[in-house]
């Protein structure tokens, strides 16, 4: 009783609805009513707007092992927290814990708690945690990290890792560490660390702490940070074939990369990264930021100010790209300049899907643009030589050339996956591909078309290969019901004169051809131009 009623008190009721919450049953007040008064009062607290972490923070404060292993359970196994929350207990003789891969991480020495003691120790990166006013030759360098239970005092200093985004090789004899801690307010106190009070390597700073709280990490005198970079772009190609190229600079313990991912998300915005995220060591946040951004053919310029690198959590900067017609596929450069100083160069592919074509309901398709060749068929000579050209084509190419070739980014994503379906690479989506090419392209164009595909996938040798043998034919099919008059031209052998027969002669090249009239149902491709016996 005294437990539930001190439990109650923390979670905001009074000590009278704890009473009459037991009291509604006549029975004597066994374990089991007890039991069933404290979920009454849970899941009333809960639909009043209770959280887990208010929850967890009472059965702390109560040492209540216990429940709060299960509520820790609970809140660790949310979609999401695996890698921003862990737990464990520990006792007198100490113990370790590390969130996610072990950036950062918490260890107790034998003798930090006390006698007897037994604590469920949380450690946390908040999402919404107060900001550090930094001054202006500092910088926030470590995420914040968020221990409890708070206030917890230790009798052994315990030390505490944080991952950092400075440069070691910046870091000078004049450089300090301070340490920001919070109660749960908006406002921290700081303390300058002495050398004896943290270590720092590469990509880690270990302090000594003696209670918990909230913590950060704060930097002066430092030669270089670490930014995020992150280039976005467009799923599917815009109608005006100038898609927005975004390059995003965050700060990586203020905004990471997954959080701006599920911004994009929450907005209904289908965007991909272009590029992996990269790393960009910046020599000082008190000098504007140059982006070039470079297709080869031209170059943008864009900035971002020195305050707005210092005093917001990321930046943004966007380059309206220009795609010529045929293709979806442009070698973007990105370089980074701080006055003449080059930080980085970026190159990588934007690959734009093109929008899928839509046909309203109500209107029936025109012909002319749903036109197919596919009775066109192929000999069993350009057969075999498709099969060549297939195993010609690296895989690697696939993908560039089923764009080039006007399929979608979708649908070359396809023939590419159908080569990587078995043990080994094959070739049967390149011949997929090539099929399926034939079936909508016209006979007397494909060489043509085909060649320059290859030439710009800058498979020349490739090229060379010549698949289609195409006889042009000129005949047109009539009803055989209408009649209307054309000439046929037959050549007369041993003719001479200028006499005419029929419509008349004519000679061409020596031999002499007869006019005869004829209707449109007698013609056939050997008698339009016959000669004469």
């Amino acid at each position: 009783m005294p437990i539930l009623l001190n439990m109650a008190s923390k979670l905001e009721y009074r000590a009278k609805d704890v009473i009459c919450q037991i009291e509604q049953s006549s029975a004597p007040p066994t374990k089991q009513r007890l039991q069933n008064a404290a979920i009454e009062l849970l899941s009333k607290w809960v639909e009043k707007g209770g959280k887990r972490d208010e929850l967890l923070r009472a059965l702390q404060a109560r040492h209540l092992t216990e429940p709060a292993e299960v509520v820790s359970t609970a809140i660790q196994q949310e979609p999401g927290l695996a890698d921003s929350f862990t737990f464990t207990t520990i006792d007198n003789e100490g113990g370790d814990i590390q969130l996610g891969e072990g950036d950062i991480q918490l260890s107790l020495p034998p003798g930090a708690l006390g006698e007897e003691t037994c604590e469920v120790v949380t450690v946390k990166v908040p999402n919404h945690a107060p900001e550090v006013t930094c001054d202006e030759d500092e910088v926030q360098a470590s995420p914040p990290v968020l221990c409890t239970p708070s206030g917890l005092t230790f009798d052994e200093p315990v030390k505490l890792t944080f991952p950092h985004c400075t440069s070691l090789d910046k870091i000078t004899d004049e450089s300090e560490v301070i340490l920001y801690t919070s109660h749960g307010t908006a406002d921290y106190t700081q303390e300058k660390l002495s050398r004896k009070d943290f270590t720092i390597t590469d990509d880690s700073v270990v302090v000594n702490v003696r209670h918990f709280s909230l913590f950060r990490i704060g930097m002066k005198k430092i030669g270089g940070v670490k930014l995020g970079f992150l280039p976005l772009h467009k799923l599917v190609m815009p109608p005006s074939r100038k898609p927005i190229l975004r390059v995003i600079f965050y700060h990586k313990y203020k905004r990471n990369e997954s959080k701006i991912y599920k911004e994009y998300e929450q907005l209904n915005q289908e965007f991909c990264k272009a590029a992996p995220p990269t790393e960009v060591l910046m020599n000082t946040l008190n000098e504007d930021l140059t982006i070039v951004c470079s297709d080869g053919r031209k170059e943008i310029n864009g900035k971002i100010t020195h305050t707005n690198l210092r005093g917001k959590k990321s930046n943004r900067t966007e380059f309206e790209l220009d795609f010529c017609k045929e293709y979806g596929s442009k070698n973007i450069r990105i370089t980074l300049f701080q006055g003449s100083n080059e930080l980085e160069s970026s190159l990588f592919d934007v690959l734009m899907q093109e929008p899928e074509p839509t046909i309203p309901q109500q209107v029936a398709p025109d012909p002319s643009l749903t036109r197919s060749f596919e009775g066109c068929g192929t000999t069993q000579e350009e057969n075999l030589k498709l099969v060549e050209l297939s195993e010609e084509i690296p895989h690697t190419s696939v993908f560039k050339l089923s764009l080039k070739l006007g399929f979608s980014n979708a649908k070359a994503m396809r023939f590419v996956d159908t080569n990587t379906r078995g043990a080994v690479v094959g070739t049967m989506g390149t011949l997929q591909m090539l099929h399926e090419w034939l079936k909508k392209t016209e006979p007397q164009l494909r060489n043509e078309t085909l060649e320059q595909a290859l030439m710009y996938c800058e498979l020349a040798e490739v090229a060379e290969i010549e698949v289609f043998t195409y006889v042009p034919v000129d005949v047109h099919e009539e009803d055989e019901a209408e009649q209307s008059t054309s000439t046929r031209l037959v050549q007369k052998p041993g003719f001479e004169g200028s006499t005419s027969s029929g419509l008349g002669m004519v000679s061409f090249k020596n031999r002499h051809y007869r006019l005869d009239r004829t209707t449109k149902s007698q013609r056939d491709i050997n008698g339009r131009f016959s000669l004469t016996n």
